[in-house]
């Protein structure tokens, strides 16, 4: 088992993967984002909660977790990535009515569980995206629109490709 201790924000891609012995972890309230494969291939895995801070799971987290019975979301908005085992193989859903859980287990016909109404979450910023920008350097865009930039050094730019949507634009 592990314990991922109080003030980490981001479990990175693959970094559990194939923990095949690993049967339960416990997830601060400070997690925002679970990266590709984090959990992947983690057999003995059969129960997850999900703090209310978690604001996405990425593709395939806890993909061939083939043993997961339970996986609990405690943010009713946490942004599940639109594939089928994203959250295992065979996990009840649990979450709360109207919540992004209920609409994924509803979409991929999964068991779900209600938690019942949603609590009102009040001045919560979650996480929208995030990434890299040089080997020191950081940036987050939260829910509200807000990009911070983070770190020390050079910042390093790649060439960006711009998409306009020319039907649905307000010339912003």
């Amino acid at each position: 088992s592990i314990v991922i201790p109080e003030g980490v924000t981001h479990i990175g891609k693959e970094v559990f993967e194939e923990c095949t012995s690993l049967t339960d972890v416990t997830l601060p309230d400070s997690l925002r984002v679970i990266d590709e494969f984090a959990f992947a291939d983690c057999d003995s895995l059969n129960e997850v909660t999900l703090p209310k801070g978690v604001s996405r799971i990425r593709e395939g987290a806890f993909a061939a977790c083939d043993n997961l019975k339970r996986i609990t979301f405690l943010n009713p908005e946490c942004i599940i990535f639109d594939h089928e085992f994203t959250t295992g193989n065979d996990a009840k859903i649990i979450g709360y009515d109207g919540s992004t859980a209920e609409a994924y287990a509803k979409k991929y016909s999964k068991e779900f569980v209600s938690l019942g109404k949603a609590p009102v979450i009040e001045n919560t910023k979650f996480i929208i995206e995030e990434g890299t920008c040089g080997s020191d350097a950081t940036w987050i865009l939260d829910s509200e629109g807000i990009l911070t930039v983070s770190g020390e050094g050079d910042i390093s730019v790649e060439p960006v490709v711009w998409y306009y949507d020319y039907k649905n634009s307000s010339n912003e």
